[in-house]
Protein backbone atom coordinates (compact mmCIF):
# COMPACT_ATOMS: atom_id res chain seq x y z
CA UNK A 1 0.00 0.00 0.00
CA UNK A 2 1.61 3.35 -0.90
CA UNK A 3 2.02 5.74 1.65
CA UNK A 4 2.08 9.36 0.29
CA UNK A 5 3.51 12.35 1.48
CA UNK A 6 1.51 15.25 2.83
CA UNK A 7 2.33 17.14 -0.09
CA UNK A 8 0.36 14.57 -2.63
CA UNK A 9 -2.19 14.23 0.16
CA UNK A 10 -2.95 18.13 -0.73
CA UNK A 11 -2.39 17.71 -4.24
CA UNK A 12 -5.07 14.66 -4.30
CA UNK A 13 -7.70 16.66 -2.72
CA UNK A 14 -7.08 19.50 -5.36
CA UNK A 15 -7.40 17.17 -7.82
CA UNK A 16 -10.90 15.70 -5.97
CA UNK A 17 -12.25 19.11 -5.68
CA UNK A 18 -11.45 20.05 -9.39
CA UNK A 19 -13.39 17.08 -11.24
CA UNK A 20 -15.72 15.53 -7.77
CA UNK A 21 -17.09 18.66 -6.27
CA UNK A 22 -16.95 20.99 -9.51
CA UNK A 23 -19.09 23.66 -7.63
CA UNK A 24 -16.95 24.11 -4.97
CA UNK A 25 -13.68 23.48 -6.52
CA UNK A 26 -14.69 26.25 -9.18
CA UNK A 27 -14.79 28.92 -6.36
CA UNK A 28 -11.84 27.32 -4.37
CA UNK A 29 -9.52 27.53 -7.55
CA UNK A 30 -10.08 31.36 -7.79
CA UNK A 31 -7.98 32.14 -4.31
CA UNK A 32 -4.91 31.05 -3.86
CA UNK A 33 -4.21 28.24 -1.67
CA UNK A 34 -0.54 27.97 0.26
CA UNK A 35 0.53 26.04 2.46
CA UNK A 36 0.68 28.54 5.87
CA UNK A 37 3.03 27.07 8.87
CA UNK A 38 2.15 29.65 11.49
CA UNK A 39 -1.65 28.93 11.21
CA UNK A 40 -2.61 25.55 13.45
CA UNK A 41 -5.25 24.43 11.29
CA UNK A 42 -6.56 26.36 8.23
CA UNK A 43 -7.95 30.00 7.73
CA UNK A 44 -9.64 32.05 5.02
CA UNK A 45 -9.70 36.05 3.72
CA UNK A 46 -11.66 35.40 0.39
CA UNK A 47 -8.81 35.95 -1.24
CA UNK A 48 -6.37 33.08 -0.21
CA UNK A 49 -6.58 29.93 1.79
CA UNK A 50 -4.05 29.04 4.30
CA UNK A 51 -3.48 25.72 6.05
CA UNK A 52 -0.83 23.74 7.98
CA UNK A 53 0.44 20.95 6.37
CA UNK A 54 1.29 18.71 9.37
CA UNK A 55 -2.07 19.25 10.82
CA UNK A 56 -3.87 18.75 7.63
CA UNK A 57 -2.14 15.69 6.33
CA UNK A 58 -3.50 13.64 9.15
CA UNK A 59 -6.32 12.88 7.68
CA UNK A 60 -8.25 11.45 4.93
CA UNK A 61 -8.64 12.37 1.25
CA UNK A 62 -12.65 12.87 2.08
CA UNK A 63 -11.60 14.86 5.08
CA UNK A 64 -9.19 16.96 3.38
CA UNK A 65 -11.56 18.14 0.50
CA UNK A 66 -13.96 18.66 3.72
CA UNK A 67 -11.50 21.06 5.37
CA UNK A 68 -11.11 22.95 1.78
CA UNK A 69 -15.29 23.26 0.72
CA UNK A 70 -16.02 24.44 4.71
CA UNK A 71 -13.12 27.07 4.12
CA UNK A 72 -14.78 27.84 0.66
CA UNK A 73 -18.32 28.21 2.40
CA UNK A 74 -16.93 30.26 4.84
CA UNK A 75 -16.27 32.62 1.48
CA UNK A 76 -19.38 31.95 -0.30
CA UNK A 77 -21.15 33.04 2.58
CA UNK A 78 -19.34 35.89 2.83
CA UNK A 79 -18.48 35.74 6.32
CA UNK A 80 -15.03 37.56 6.11
CA UNK A 81 -16.97 40.79 5.10
CA UNK A 82 -19.67 40.43 7.97
CA UNK A 83 -17.74 43.17 10.22
CA UNK A 84 -18.84 45.89 8.42
CA UNK A 85 -22.15 45.13 9.53
CA UNK A 86 -21.36 44.92 13.27
CA UNK A 87 -18.44 45.65 15.23
CA UNK A 88 -19.37 43.17 17.76
CA UNK A 89 -18.15 40.45 15.32
CA UNK A 90 -14.54 41.95 15.72
CA UNK A 91 -14.90 42.70 19.09
CA UNK A 92 -15.60 39.08 19.52
CA UNK A 93 -13.61 37.76 16.27
CA UNK A 94 -13.21 34.07 18.23
CA UNK A 95 -16.96 33.35 19.38
CA UNK A 96 -17.77 34.50 16.08
CA UNK A 97 -15.62 32.02 14.04
CA UNK A 98 -17.37 29.58 16.13
CA UNK A 99 -20.36 30.69 15.58
CA UNK A 100 -19.67 30.73 11.44
CA UNK A 101 -18.33 26.95 12.36
CA UNK A 102 -21.64 25.46 13.39
CA UNK A 103 -24.00 27.36 10.70
CA UNK A 104 -21.49 25.56 7.66
CA UNK A 105 -20.98 22.09 8.93
CA UNK A 106 -24.00 20.91 8.30
CA UNK A 107 -23.64 21.45 4.66
CA UNK A 108 -20.37 20.07 4.51
CA UNK A 109 -21.71 16.81 5.62
CA UNK A 110 -24.72 17.40 2.81
CA UNK A 111 -22.54 16.42 0.07
CA UNK A 112 -22.06 12.85 -0.89
CA UNK A 113 -18.53 11.44 0.28
CA UNK A 114 -17.65 14.20 2.19
CA UNK A 115 -15.99 14.38 5.24
CA UNK A 116 -15.06 16.52 8.43
CA UNK A 117 -12.16 16.57 11.23
CA UNK A 118 -13.83 14.33 14.11
CA UNK A 119 -15.01 16.62 16.82
CA UNK A 120 -15.69 19.95 14.86
CA UNK A 121 -18.40 22.42 15.52
CA UNK A 122 -21.45 20.99 14.73
CA UNK A 123 -24.80 20.59 16.26
CA UNK A 124 -27.42 19.48 13.94
CA UNK A 125 -30.02 19.16 16.88
CA UNK A 126 -29.89 22.63 17.72
CA UNK A 127 -28.58 24.23 14.60
CA UNK A 128 -29.50 22.17 11.43
CA UNK A 129 -29.75 25.36 8.89
CA UNK A 130 -29.03 28.58 10.94
CA UNK A 131 -27.37 32.09 9.86
CA UNK A 132 -24.36 32.44 11.76
CA UNK A 133 -25.25 35.71 13.42
CA UNK A 134 -28.25 33.80 14.93
CA UNK A 135 -26.10 31.32 16.51
CA UNK A 136 -23.49 33.91 17.69
CA UNK A 137 -26.74 35.69 19.60
CA UNK A 138 -27.46 32.11 21.81
CA UNK A 139 -23.59 31.70 21.91
CA UNK A 140 -22.41 32.36 25.51
CA UNK A 141 -19.58 35.53 25.62
CA UNK A 142 -17.35 32.87 27.21
CA UNK A 143 -14.71 31.51 24.65
CA UNK A 144 -13.73 28.76 26.50
CA UNK A 145 -14.84 25.08 24.55
CA UNK A 146 -17.39 24.56 27.99
CA UNK A 147 -19.54 27.77 27.28
CA UNK A 148 -20.63 27.14 23.99
CA UNK A 149 -24.34 26.34 23.88
CA UNK A 150 -25.80 23.47 23.00
CA UNK A 151 -21.88 22.12 22.11
CA UNK A 152 -22.84 18.49 22.21
CA UNK A 153 -20.80 15.71 24.11
CA UNK A 154 -16.96 16.45 23.85
CA UNK A 155 -15.77 19.79 23.63
CA UNK A 156 -15.74 20.79 20.09
CA UNK A 157 -12.25 21.76 18.14
CA UNK A 158 -11.21 24.80 16.02
CA UNK A 159 -11.09 23.85 12.51
CA UNK A 160 -9.95 26.48 10.48
CA UNK A 161 -10.49 30.58 10.94
CA UNK A 162 -12.12 32.98 8.57
CA UNK A 163 -10.12 36.02 8.56
CA UNK A 164 -11.50 39.52 8.40
CA UNK A 165 -11.01 40.70 4.38
CA UNK A 166 -8.06 42.46 3.72
CA UNK A 167 -6.94 42.08 7.38
CA UNK A 168 -9.99 44.61 8.25
CA UNK A 169 -8.61 47.64 5.98
CA UNK A 170 -10.63 47.40 3.31
CA UNK A 171 -12.59 50.14 2.77
CA UNK A 172 -16.22 50.12 2.35
CA UNK A 173 -15.94 50.39 -1.55
CA UNK A 174 -13.96 47.24 -1.67
CA UNK A 175 -15.94 44.94 1.05
CA UNK A 176 -19.35 45.85 -1.40
CA UNK A 177 -17.06 44.93 -4.63
CA UNK A 178 -15.89 41.84 -3.04
CA UNK A 179 -19.13 40.52 -2.22
CA UNK A 180 -20.56 41.27 -5.72
CA UNK A 181 -17.63 39.75 -6.84
CA UNK A 182 -18.72 36.24 -4.50
CA UNK A 183 -22.10 36.42 -6.17
CA UNK A 184 -20.66 36.39 -9.62
CA UNK A 185 -18.20 33.41 -8.73
CA UNK A 186 -21.18 31.70 -7.71
CA UNK A 187 -23.54 31.64 -10.41
CA UNK A 188 -20.26 30.82 -12.74
CA UNK A 189 -19.60 27.81 -10.17
CA UNK A 190 -23.11 27.02 -11.06
CA UNK A 191 -23.26 27.44 -14.80
CA UNK A 192 -19.87 25.46 -14.61
CA UNK A 193 -21.56 22.40 -12.83
CA UNK A 194 -24.36 22.50 -15.04
CA UNK A 195 -22.29 22.46 -17.99
CA UNK A 196 -20.24 19.22 -17.02
CA UNK A 197 -23.65 17.27 -15.78
CA UNK A 198 -22.72 17.62 -12.16
CA UNK A 199 -25.59 20.22 -11.23
CA UNK A 200 -27.64 17.55 -8.58
CA UNK A 201 -30.88 18.83 -7.33
CA UNK A 202 -29.09 19.45 -3.79
CA UNK A 203 -26.33 21.86 -5.85
CA UNK A 204 -29.43 23.84 -7.49
CA UNK A 205 -31.11 24.51 -4.05
CA UNK A 206 -27.65 25.45 -2.51
CA UNK A 207 -27.18 27.81 -4.93
CA UNK A 208 -30.71 29.28 -4.53
CA UNK A 209 -30.85 29.43 -0.92
CA UNK A 210 -26.83 31.50 -1.03
CA UNK A 211 -27.63 33.93 -3.71
CA UNK A 212 -30.30 34.97 -1.19
CA UNK A 213 -29.93 37.12 1.71
CA UNK A 214 -27.66 35.77 4.19
CA UNK A 215 -27.24 39.44 6.23
CA UNK A 216 -28.41 39.78 9.55
CA UNK A 217 -32.29 41.44 9.03
CA UNK A 218 -31.03 43.88 11.78
CA UNK A 219 -28.25 44.53 10.48
CA UNK A 220 -29.00 45.77 6.92
CA UNK A 221 -31.93 47.88 8.58
CA UNK A 222 -29.90 49.40 10.51
CA UNK A 223 -27.35 50.17 7.36
CA UNK A 224 -30.20 51.87 5.90
CA UNK A 225 -31.30 54.02 8.50
CA UNK A 226 -27.05 55.29 8.88
CA UNK A 227 -27.07 56.43 5.33
CA UNK A 228 -30.89 58.11 5.94
CA UNK A 229 -29.59 59.97 8.30
CA UNK A 230 -26.24 61.15 7.22
CA UNK A 231 -25.97 63.09 10.69
CA UNK A 232 -22.99 63.71 13.24
CA UNK A 233 -22.18 60.59 15.98
CA UNK A 234 -22.43 62.01 19.54
CA UNK A 235 -21.48 61.28 22.83
CA UNK A 236 -24.00 63.07 24.67
CA UNK A 237 -26.07 59.95 24.30
CA UNK A 238 -24.72 56.64 23.63
CA UNK A 239 -25.79 54.06 21.79
CA UNK A 240 -27.58 51.62 24.03
CA UNK A 241 -27.81 48.31 21.43
CA UNK A 242 -24.20 47.65 22.76
CA UNK A 243 -23.82 49.06 26.34
CA UNK A 244 -24.96 45.66 27.12
CA UNK A 245 -21.88 43.95 26.13
CA UNK A 246 -19.78 46.80 27.81
CA UNK A 247 -18.78 48.89 24.81
CA UNK A 248 -19.85 52.67 24.88
CA UNK A 249 -20.39 53.76 21.97
CA UNK A 250 -21.89 57.43 20.05
CA UNK A 251 -25.42 57.05 18.80
CA UNK A 252 -26.46 59.26 15.91
CA UNK A 253 -28.85 62.03 17.20
CA UNK A 254 -28.71 65.04 15.14
CA UNK A 255 -31.50 68.01 14.28
CA UNK A 256 -32.88 66.80 11.56
CA UNK A 257 -35.53 63.97 11.91
CA UNK A 258 -36.00 62.23 8.81
CA UNK A 259 -38.87 60.20 8.16
CA UNK A 260 -39.02 56.32 7.61
CA UNK A 261 -41.72 53.85 6.49
CA UNK A 262 -42.58 50.70 7.29
CA UNK A 263 -45.33 49.09 5.06
CA UNK A 264 -46.61 46.03 7.41
CA UNK A 265 -48.46 43.19 5.80
CA UNK A 266 -51.40 42.36 7.90
CA UNK A 267 -52.98 39.79 6.32
CA UNK A 268 -52.20 36.96 8.55
CA UNK A 269 -48.63 36.41 7.56
CA UNK A 270 -46.82 38.06 10.34
CA UNK A 271 -47.03 36.25 13.64
CA UNK A 272 -46.49 37.67 17.20
CA UNK A 273 -43.36 37.03 17.59
CA UNK A 274 -42.40 38.56 14.29
CA UNK A 275 -44.26 41.82 15.12
CA UNK A 276 -42.46 41.75 18.84
CA UNK A 277 -39.06 42.00 16.60
CA UNK A 278 -40.49 44.69 14.34
CA UNK A 279 -41.27 46.64 17.38
CA UNK A 280 -38.29 46.44 19.08
CA UNK A 281 -36.03 47.14 16.32
CA UNK A 282 -38.56 50.61 15.41
CA UNK A 283 -37.69 50.96 19.02
CA UNK A 284 -34.18 50.63 18.56
CA UNK A 285 -33.83 52.93 15.75
CA UNK A 286 -36.05 55.93 16.79
CA UNK A 287 -34.03 55.92 20.26
CA UNK A 288 -30.48 55.58 18.76
CA UNK A 289 -30.84 57.12 15.59
CA UNK A 290 -33.63 59.70 16.01
CA UNK A 291 -36.11 59.69 13.21
CA UNK A 292 -40.17 58.84 12.60
CA UNK A 293 -41.25 55.87 11.94
CA UNK A 294 -44.47 55.68 10.30
CA UNK A 295 -45.94 52.44 10.41
CA UNK A 296 -48.82 51.84 7.21
CA UNK A 297 -50.89 48.60 7.47
CA UNK A 298 -52.20 47.13 4.56
CA UNK A 299 -53.97 44.35 3.11
CA UNK A 300 -55.55 44.60 -0.23
CA UNK A 301 -55.81 48.85 0.01
CA UNK A 302 -54.44 50.75 3.06
CA UNK A 303 -55.99 50.49 6.77
CA UNK A 304 -54.55 52.80 8.59
CA UNK A 305 -51.19 53.73 10.13
CA UNK A 306 -49.32 54.98 13.46
CA UNK A 307 -46.67 57.25 13.75
CA UNK A 308 -43.74 56.87 16.13
CA UNK A 309 -41.56 59.92 17.69
CA UNK A 310 -38.27 59.09 20.06
CA UNK A 311 -40.85 60.49 23.02
CA UNK A 312 -42.99 57.42 22.54
CA UNK A 313 -40.14 54.99 23.36
CA UNK A 314 -40.83 55.87 27.20
CA UNK A 315 -44.48 54.99 27.14
CA UNK A 316 -45.48 51.57 28.57
CA UNK A 317 -47.86 51.31 26.59
CA UNK A 318 -46.10 51.75 23.46
CA UNK A 319 -46.94 48.92 20.31
CA UNK A 320 -48.00 48.13 17.50
CA UNK A 321 -51.83 48.37 17.09
CA UNK A 322 -52.33 45.41 13.74
CA UNK A 323 -55.28 43.82 13.17
CA UNK A 324 -54.50 40.28 10.69
CA UNK A 325 -57.21 40.00 8.22
CA UNK A 326 -57.86 39.63 4.14
CA UNK A 327 -55.35 39.46 1.21
CA UNK A 328 -52.31 41.00 0.42
CA UNK A 329 -52.12 43.80 -2.71
CA UNK A 330 -49.31 46.18 -2.32
CA UNK A 331 -49.54 47.77 -6.04
CA UNK A 332 -50.53 51.18 -4.67
CA UNK A 333 -49.12 51.83 -2.02
CA UNK A 334 -47.01 54.33 -3.96
CA UNK A 335 -49.91 56.30 -4.75
CA UNK A 336 -50.72 56.27 -1.42
CA UNK A 337 -47.35 58.08 -0.32
CA UNK A 338 -48.01 60.59 -3.11
CA UNK A 339 -51.12 61.91 -1.27
CA UNK A 340 -49.67 62.24 2.09
CA UNK A 341 -47.96 65.74 2.37
CA UNK A 342 -46.89 65.13 5.57
CA UNK A 343 -44.95 61.98 5.44
CA UNK A 344 -41.60 62.49 3.13
CA UNK A 345 -39.81 59.16 3.59
CA UNK A 346 -36.08 58.33 2.66
CA UNK A 347 -36.05 54.78 3.76
CA UNK A 348 -38.93 51.85 2.81
CA UNK A 349 -39.19 48.42 4.79
CA UNK A 350 -41.62 46.02 3.40
CA UNK A 351 -42.85 42.84 5.87
CA UNK A 352 -44.59 40.69 3.97
CA UNK A 353 -44.09 36.82 3.26
CA UNK A 354 -44.03 37.46 -0.21
CA UNK A 355 -47.39 35.31 -1.21
CA UNK A 356 -49.27 38.64 -2.67
CA UNK A 357 -51.27 39.90 -5.99
CA UNK A 358 -49.34 42.17 -6.88
CA UNK A 359 -46.51 44.37 -6.10
CA UNK A 360 -45.20 48.37 -7.01
CA UNK A 361 -43.24 47.66 -10.00
CA UNK A 362 -41.42 51.15 -10.28
CA UNK A 363 -38.62 51.90 -8.29
CA UNK A 364 -39.08 55.10 -5.95
CA UNK A 365 -35.57 56.03 -6.23
CA UNK A 366 -35.07 55.57 -2.46
CA UNK A 367 -33.74 52.65 -0.53
CA UNK A 368 -36.05 49.70 -0.36
CA UNK A 369 -35.99 46.54 2.23
CA UNK A 370 -38.44 43.61 1.60
CA UNK A 371 -37.89 41.74 4.63
CA UNK A 372 -39.56 38.71 3.90
CA UNK A 373 -40.97 35.90 6.92
CA UNK A 374 -41.55 32.72 6.50
CA UNK A 375 -44.47 30.75 6.25
CA UNK A 376 -46.61 28.48 8.90
CA UNK A 377 -44.49 25.57 7.61
CA UNK A 378 -41.18 27.98 7.94
CA UNK A 379 -40.63 27.79 4.25
CA UNK A 380 -39.67 30.77 2.39
CA UNK A 381 -39.98 29.55 -1.24
CA UNK A 382 -43.56 29.44 -1.49
CA UNK A 383 -44.63 32.91 -3.16
CA UNK A 384 -45.73 33.80 -6.11
CA UNK A 385 -43.52 33.33 -8.79
CA UNK A 386 -44.63 36.74 -10.43
CA UNK A 387 -43.05 39.36 -8.37
CA UNK A 388 -39.39 39.04 -8.08
CA UNK A 389 -37.73 42.63 -6.33
CA UNK A 390 -35.95 44.12 -9.24
CA UNK A 391 -34.87 47.10 -6.56
CA UNK A 392 -34.04 47.27 -3.05
CA UNK A 393 -32.31 44.36 -1.25
CA UNK A 394 -34.52 41.32 0.29
CA UNK A 395 -33.59 39.91 3.73
CA UNK A 396 -35.19 37.26 5.35
CA UNK A 397 -36.09 37.31 8.63
CA UNK A 398 -35.89 33.97 10.82
CA UNK A 399 -38.23 32.00 11.93
CA UNK A 400 -39.06 32.28 15.70
CA UNK A 401 -39.71 30.22 18.96
CA UNK A 402 -43.23 30.64 20.06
Amino acid sequence: MKIYTPEEKVMHARLTLATDYVFFGSIFFRMQCHEDPKCKTAWTDGQSIGYNLKWISQFTNEQIVGVFVHECLHVILKHHLREKLNPVFKEQHHKFNRACDFALNPTVLRCPGLKLPSNVCLDLATWPDNLAEEIFAELKDDDSDDALAGGGKGEPTDMGEVRPFKDGKGTPAEKEQAANEIDQWVQAAGMKAQGVGAMTDQTKGFIKKVLAPTVYWQDELHMMVEDMCKNDYTWKRPNTRYMQQGMYLPSMFGVKMPDMVFFVDRSGSLTDQHLAQIMAECRNIIEVFRVRVIVVYWNTEYTHHEEFLPEDVFDSEWGLNVASGGGTNFHNCWDWLDEQDEIDPKGIVFFTDFECQDWPQQDPGIPVIWAQVPDYHGDYTRRYDSFVPEYGSRVLIPKVAK
